[in-house]
C-alpha cells in the first residue's frame, strides 16, 4: 500500500479512483472511445458532435490549441462538456497513480538512505523514525500518544483539498498540520513542553500537506530529494454572458458528468445579497453607490466600511463537502440556486463561489474574467497549466484589444489628483498619495500642453491627435513621465492597497474614490506596455476632444421629444452651455499583446463558436498557433433550410447596400417592397438585420411617409430594436407575444444584442433577412487606426493580415452571427435571405460560414426568388403541423 493510502487509511477513508468513467454510471448514455478516452454522451451523438469531441481530446492530449466552429443547434455545448470532462477524468486517474508511485519511491529511497546512515555510524536501524512518522502519521496535539491516555485527534482529509489546488487561487495562509516528530513517537520528554496544540487545525488541510510535513521532519536526518506532486488540470469554461452560462449549466445537468464539482465566477451584481438600501447607507447619507461592487468594496474597506455579515458567514457555504453533506446541495448548480442558498444561510454567494473554485474541477465564468488582467487579478485566477474553453469566441480579438487598452478623461484625472491631495493631508499614507498625485499631475499637464495638436477632421464637434509607441514614449519622457516616475507611482499604489488591520484604521483618514482607484489600476496595467520596447509599437495613443453640452444646474433640464431633439429656443432659455471634454486613449491594436500571457500559461486553449468564420484571422491576430481546426457541418437536413442571395426587387431595381445607394429613395422603396412580400409569404416571426441605427431610422421614416409601413403592419406587427439595452426585455416580450398572433417583423442591427445574445428558435425566426454586408464604420477612429496598424506591420511580418483583409473579416463575422439566429436545433426550419447584389460575385460569398456557403442559391431575378421561398415555406408547413404549439419560454435578456 502506498504512503498516501497509509495516511488515508489511518485517517479513516480510502482514496477515490478516477478512470475517466462518468460520475453518474446509472444514467443512461451512449459511449464513444476517442483518443483513448471513454466519453459518455446523453444520446446518440451527431456527426458534428463526434468531430468536436475528437478535436477537443486531441488538443488536450497534445497540449495544443483548437479552433472549433459548429453551427448553432448542432449540440456544440454538450460535446465540449462531455469530451473535456471525460479527458479530465482520465487525467485524474493517471496523475493519482503517478503521485502514488512518487510517494512509494520516495519512501523506499528514504529507508535506504537511513539504513546507510545507520551503517555508517556502525548502528543497527532499530527504529526507522522517519518512515515510522510517515507511515503512522500521528496527528499530534503537541503531545505524544502515550502522554495523552492514548487519545488521538484525527484531522479528516480528502482528495478534494489537495494543497496544490490552492495554487489556482490565492487564499489565506494555510494552517500547518503538525505531525508527530520521531522523538514524540518515542515519547521524548520534550513533547511535554510543547504547547502548540492543533485543536483549531482546519479540517481542510490536505494529505499532501501531511506528507510534506513528514518530509520536512526527515530532511535533517537524510538527504533525499522530495517528490514533486502534480494535479490534473482544471477546466475554465468561459462564454460571453452570465445568461449563456445558465444555458450551459442546463446542458451539464443532462450529462453523466452532472456530479462534477464546479463553480461559477460572476459579478457582485449577480451574486451579492446585500441590499444597497442598508443601515450603513442611512448612516452615511453622503455616500451613494452606483452599483453593488462599490457597496461591497466600501463595506469591506476597514477605512470606510462597517463590514458585511454575509462575508463574515461565508464559511457556511464555501466548501464543496459542506454543500454536499450539510445541505445536500447538488454539485452542479446555477447562480440563482447558489444565491438562494446564500440568502437562506445568510452567507455571501459571491465570495463563496470564489472560494470553492479551489476544489472545483470545472469553473464557469464570462470569458472577459479570463482575458482581462485586472479582472483576473481581482478574481485571483491562476491559469498556469489549465484548460481554457471559450465559447461564443467570435469576438475574442476585440476583447483582447480592449483588455489591454485604457481611456481616461481629463476631468477624472483632475479629480484623482485632488483626492490624493486630501488623502495626504488627512495623514493617510501621505508620502504615497503625494507621489501618486505628482504622477497624475504630469499626465494632466501633458494633456493640457498637447490640446493644440488636436485637429478637427470631419466636423467641428470633435477632433484628435495620434502618437505611435515610439512617439508617445518620447513625448512622455519630455514631459517627465518616465519609467522611474511610473514605478514610484505603482509602488505607492501597491503600498496603499495592501490589506490593513481594522484596529489600525484612523477614522480621520480620507481615501480616494472608486473611480480614482479604477484609474490607478488601469494605469498600472496599461502603461508598462508603453515603457516596454517589445510591446509599445502595438499601441497608439489618441488624445481626443468632444463637444460636451450641459444645462446649468440652476435650471431644470428640458425633456427631449421622441427623436431626442431639444429645441434651440428651449436651450437658450435654459442657460445651455458647451465645453470641450478631453480624453486620453491608450489603444492596443494587436490582441496578441494580451493573449500571449494567457496562451503561454495554459495547457490548451479551445476557441469555439457557431460563427468563427472567417477563421484565418485568429492565428494572425492572437499570435498563437491553432493547429487543430474544425468547421463542422450543420446537423439539420438540407430540406429544412432555404438560403438565397437576391440582386433585385419586384421592380427590377438592383439592390446593392452601399452607403451611397441606401441613401436613395429608389433603394429604400424597393427594399421595402421586398420585405413586404416576404412577410406575406413567411408565417410567424421574421428578423431583418440592417447595418446601423441610422439606416434603420432612415428607412422607417421613408416607409411611414409612403404608407409602406402600414401595408407591412397588415400582415405582421412591427418592432424595432431599441438603442437602450434596458428597454430590450420589454420589446422582446412583445415580440414573443405577437409572433403567436398574426406574426411579427423585428428590425435589428448587426452587432446589436438581438444579433448575438438572444435565441430565436422555431416560430420566432422562420426567416432572417440581412441587408448588405456590415462593414465597420470606416470613419471610426479605432477602425482607422487598426487598419493603418495592420498595413504598417504587414510590411515587417507577412503573417499579419492587411488592413483591408481585417476589415472584411469583421464584416463577415458580424453577418454570420446574425444569420445564425435562424436555425437553432435539429428539428427547426427557416429561410435566410441575403439582400445585396454583391453576393452574386464568388469572392463575396467566401467569408460566409461553411454550412451557409454550401447551401446558398443565387437569384438574379425577383420572380424566381419569391416562388422558391414560397414553395419552401409551404413544404415546411405541410411537414410540420400548422397548429403545433410554439415554445412559450421567454428568453431573458442580459
Amino acid at each position: 500500500m502506498s504512503l498516501l493510502d497509509n495516511i488515508k487509511s489511518f485517517l479513516g477513508f480510502s482514496t477515490p479512483k478516477f478512470d475517466g468513467s462518468c460520475s453518474n454510471p446509472d444514467m443512461e448514455s451512449h459511449t464513444y472511445t476517442i483518443g483513448g478516452v471513454v466519453v459518455h454522451f446523453p444520446h446518440k451523438a451527431y456527426g458534428a458532435q463526434v468531430a468536436i469531441m475528437d478535436k477537443v481530446i486531441r488538443g488536450c492530449n497534445s497540449s495544443r490549441n483548437c479552433l472549433v466552429e459548429s453551427p448553432t443547434g448542432s449540440g456544440k455545448t454538450l460535446a465540449l462538456l462531455c469530451s473535456a470532462l471525460a479527458w479530465q477524468g482520465v487525467q485524474k486517474e493517471k496523475i493519482r497513480r503517478e503521485n502514488e508511485q512518487l510517494q512509494a519511491d520516495y519512501l523506499e529511497r528514504l529507508e535506504i538512505a537511513e539504513r546507510k546512515l545507520a551503517e555508517s555510524a556502525n548502528q543497527a536501524p532499530q527504529n526507522n523514525v522517519c518512515t515510522t512518522a510517515a507511515q503512522n502519521n500521528v496527528i499530534s496535539n503537541g503531545k505524544s500518544e502515550c502522554c495523552t491516555n492514548n487519545t488521538k485527534e484525527v484531522v479528516e482529509l480528502s482528495d478534494d483539498d489537495l494543497e496544490e489546488d490552492a495554487d489556482v487561487f490565492k487564499s489565506p495562509q494555510k494552517k500547518k498540520v503538525k505531525i508527530a516528530s520521531p522523538t514524540e513517537i518515542m515519547c521524548d520528554k520534550q513533547c511535554l513542553n510543547d504547547t502548540s496544540g492543533t485543536n483549531q487545525e482546519s479540517k481542510e488541510d490536505s494529505a499532501a500537506a501531511a506528507f510534506n510535513a513528514v518530509q520536512n521532519q526527515c530532511a535533517d536526518e537524510v538527504s533525499v530529494p522530495k517528490p514533486k506532486f502534480t494535479r490534473p488540470p482544471k477546466i475554465y469554461f468561459g462564454t460571453r454572458t452570465h445568461k449563456q452560462i445558465e444555458q450551459i449549466i442546463k446542458e451539464l445537468k443532462k450529462t453523466a458528468y452532472k456530479d462534477t464539482r464546479m463553480t461559477i465566477l460572476s459579478s457582485r451584481e449577480h451574486t451579492c445579497i446585500n441590499n444597497m438600501d442598508t443601515e450603513f447607507q442611512m448612516r452615511k447619507k453622503q455616500r451613494q453607490w452606483r452599483n453593488k461592487t462599490e457597496l461591497c468594496k466600501d463595506l469591506l474597506d476597514p477605512r470606510q466600511g462597517m463590514g458585511c455579515m454575509y462575508k463574515v458567514n461565508v464559511e457556511r457555504i464555501n466548501a464543496h463537502r459542506k454543500l454536499e453533506n450539510d445541505y445536500s446541495f447538488p454539485n452542479v448548480w446555477d447562480i440563482e440556486d447558489f444565491v438562494n442558498l446564500g440568502k437562506a444561510k445568510k452567507a455571501c454567494p459571491y465570495f463563496a463561489a470564489r472560494d470553492i473554485a479551489v476544489t472545483a474541477d470545472i469553473i464557469f465564468c464570462p470569458y472577459n474574467y479570463l482575458i482581462h488582467p485586472l479582472i483576473r487579478k481581482s478574481m485571483e485566477i491562476n491559469l498556469k497549466g489549465e484548460i481554457m474553453i471559450l465559447d461564443e469566441a467570435h469576438n475574442i480579438e476585440d476583447v483582447c484589444r480592449d483588455s489591454a487598452s485604457l481611456t481616461v478623461h481629463l476631468n477624472d484625472l483632475t479629480s484623482f489628483m485632488q483626492e490624493c491631495e486630501k488623502a495626504a493631508e488627512s495623514g493617510n499614507f501621505p508620502e504615497e498619495h503625494a507621489q501618486m498625485r505628482s504622477f497624475v499631475k504630469l499626465l494632466v499637464d501633458w494633456i493640457k500642453d498637447n490640446t493644440e495638436k488636436v485637429q478637427h477632421l470631419d466636423d467641428f464637434n470633435s477632433g484628435h491627435a495620434v502618437w505611435n509607441g515610439t512617439q508617445i514614449l518620447a513625448s512622455f519622457e519630455n514631459a517627465g513621465i518616465t519609467l522611474e516616475e511610473f514605478d514610484l507611482f505603482r509602488a505607492s499604489a501597491n503600498e496603499i492597497n495592501k490589506p490593513i488591520d481594522p484596529k489600525e484604521v484612523n477614522p480621520s483618514h480620507i481615501s480616494v474614490s472608486s473611480t480614482s482607484k479604477s484609474i490607478s489600476d488601469g494605469l498600472s496595467e496599461t502603461l508598462p506596455y508603453i515603457f516596454n520596447e517589445v510591446t509599445r509599437n502595438s499601441f497608439r495613443v489618441l488624445l481626443d476632444k468632444k463637444m460636451d453640452s450641459n444645462f446649468s444646474n440652476e435650471f431644470e433640464e428640458p425633456e427631449a421629444d421622441s427623436s431626442g431633439w431639444v429645441g434651440r429656443a428651449e436651450r437658450r432659455g435654459r442657460n445651455f452651455t458647451t465645453s470641450w471634454k478631453y480624453s486620453l486613449n491608450i489603444y492596443c491594436l494587436h490582441p496578441a499583446v494580451a493573449f500571449k500571457e494567457i496562451n503561454e500559461s495554459l495547457r490548451s486553449v479551445i476557441l469555439t463558436s457557431g460563427t468563427l468564420s472567417p477563421i484565418e484571422s485568429f492565428q494572425s491576430e492572437l499570435g498563437a498557433e491553432f493547429p487543430i481546426r474544425l468547421e463542422a457541418a450543420h446537423v439539420i437536413d438540407k430540406s429544412q433550410v432555404w438560403i438565397g442571395a437576391l440582386s433585385c426587387g419586384p421592380r427590377r431595381i438592383q439592390l446593392e447596400s452601399t452607403y451611397q445607394k441606401t441613401a436613395t429613395y429608389e433603394f429604400q422603396d424597393e427594399l421595402g417592397r421586398v420585405i413586404l412580400e416576404v412577410c406575406k409569404k413567411v408565417p410567424f416571426g421574421v428578423l431583418c438585420f440592417l447595418s446601423s441605427y441610422t439606416l434603420l431610422e432612415k428607412l422607417v421614416n421613408r416607409w411611414e411617409s409612403t404608407g409602406l409601413l402600414d401595408e407591412i403592419s397588415e400582415h405582421k406587427y412591427i418592432l424595432i430594436e431599441p438603442r437602450r439595452m434596458d428597454h430590450l426585455q420589454t420589446v422582446m416580450e412583445k415580440f414573443y407575444e405577437y409572433v403567436q398572433e398574426k406574426g411579427a417583423l423585428f428590425f435589428a442591427v448587426f452587432r446589436g444584442k438581438v444579433s448575438e445574445g438572444i435565441n430565436f428558435s422555431d416560430n420566432y425566426a422562420r426567416c432572417v433577412i440581412s441587408v448588405g454586408i456590415p462593414y465597420p464604420n470606416a470613419k471610426d477612429n479605432l477602425v482607422k487606426l487598426k487598419k493603418d496598424f495592420n498595413n504598417e506591420f504587414r510590411l515587417k511580418n507577412n503573417d499579419i493580415l492587411s488592413g483591408d483583409k481585417w476589415y472584411q473579416i469583421q464584416a463577415y463575422r458580424a453577418l454570420n452571427q446574425a444569420l445564425g439566429r435562424c436555425i437553432r436545433h435539429k428539428n427547426d426550419w427557416g429561410a435566410i435571405l441575403l439582400i445585396d447584389h454583391r453576393f452574386s460575385r464568388k469572392q463575396n460569398v467566401e467569408g460566409l460560414s461553411k454550412w451557409i456557403k454550401n447551401m446558398i442559391g443565387y437569384y438574379p431575378e425577383w420572380n424566381g426568388m419569391i416562388q422558391s421561398i414560397t414553395n419552401f415555406t409551404d413544404a415546411q408547413i405541410k411537414r410540420t403541423s400548422v397548429n403545433s404549439e410554439t415554445s412559450t419560454e421567454i428568453v431573458c435578456v442580459e
